[in-house]
């Protein structure tokens, strides 16, 4: 071959290095492409995220390719319809199952977690100025307590009501110590009230008095107290401790001790030891000087047995109210 020939061939072999230049550098560019159009978007559920890399850039598309299914009332960032870039971010929040009370009624709802006020605008529940909600309106709510509200009224109501009286206590030698007997009669005043009552959902929560008058003034009830402590029976001069008027009775022997290990006689009375103690020398009008050796089970309070040496004594003697000097 001579050289004019091989000068008219190279064109040809150019046009195939062209080609092949041309092709490889179309597959590049597409390659290129594929990848400056793919994005790294972040997702965030309920504050838990991941990253997805994609070339879409529709919010409905993005979460429709990652197989993220969205509820009625869930609430996404950006919005169905909206455009995510390179970097971006999609964030969604829940919906859950809320309860709200009022009005005698329960309603159950979906919403996202939100101030107590924003869920009941939401719900169309509106809350007076006097009423009650369970929680601070701008607490957050996620669904976990129920939402109570409770409407509160007032009314203005008029009453009586008694005055109680006082018990005055005044000293008196005439009587022994321990005796005691009303001078005068307590009697109760009455006053007229008038109150503001708030009740929520119909029940009294709370009562503040605006106004008081008194109708009638209350009448204090005087006790004269005893002082004396010294008494004089039979021709013996005595002091005791306390004095007091109590119910006795009588028995006689019936083979066993008394509670102190003592032989019955006369002498020996039985006692209750809550007002008279076992031990106790005492003076017994009517019956004289006693110790309280014994008790009994029908001996309860003020309540004494005298011994007597008969049957016919202690039915001669009978049931009776004494007056009892405890010495010491």
């Amino acid at each position: 071959m001579n050289s004019e020939a091989a000068c008219r061939q190279l064109p040809r072999s150019w046009a195939r290095v062209a080609i092949i230049l041309l092709t490889a550098l179309l597959f590049i560019s597409s390659f290129a492409v594929y990848f400056l159009f793919e994005k790294n978007i972040e997702i965030i559920i309920d504050g838990k995220s991941h990253h997805v890399l994609t070339r879409d850039c529709s919010v409905e598309r993005v979460l429709a390719a990652e197989g993220i299914t969205v509820g009625a009332n869930d609430k996404v960032l950006p919005a169905f319809g909206g455009r995510v870039l390179d970097g971006g971010t999609i964030q969604i929040t829940r919906a859950v199952e809320m309860t709200i009370q009022a009005d005698g009624e329960e309603l159950k709802i979906s919403h996202i977690p939100a101030t107590a006020a924003e869920i009941l605008a939401d719900a169309d529940i509106a809350v007076g100025e006097n009423d009650l909600v369970n929680m601070e309106l701008d607490a957050v709510v996620t669904g976990e307590e129920p939402i109570v509200v409770s409407r509160v009224t007032t009314k203005v109501a008029s009453f009586t009501q008694p005055i109680d009286y006082q018990i005055e206590r005044i000293p008196d030698s005439t009587l022994e110590k321990g005796i005691s007997k009303v001078v005068t009669s307590g009697r109760d005043g009455r006053e007229l009230l008038t109150v503001q009552v708030s009740y929520a959902d119909g029940k009294e929560i709370e009562r503040v008095e605006l106004a008081s008058s008194v109708l009638e003034e209350p009448v204090n009830q005087v006790i004269a107290m005893g002082t004396l402590n010294q008494a004089s029976r039979g021709g013996r001069a005595f002091e005791f401790n306390e004095a007091m008027v109590v119910e006795a009775t009588a028995y006689t022997y019936t083979g066993n001790r008394t509670a102190t290990g003592t032989n019955p006689k006369v002498g020996t009375i039985a006692v209750d030891p809550r007002v008279i103690p076992l031990g106790s020398r005492v003076y017994v009008e009517g019956y004289g000087f006693a110790t309280a050796e014994d008790t009994g089970g029908a001996i309860k309070g003020k309540i004494i047995d005298v011994f007597l040496e008969t049957e016919h004594a202690c039915r001669s003697w009978g049931r009776k109210q004494v007056k009892i000097y405890v010495l010491d």
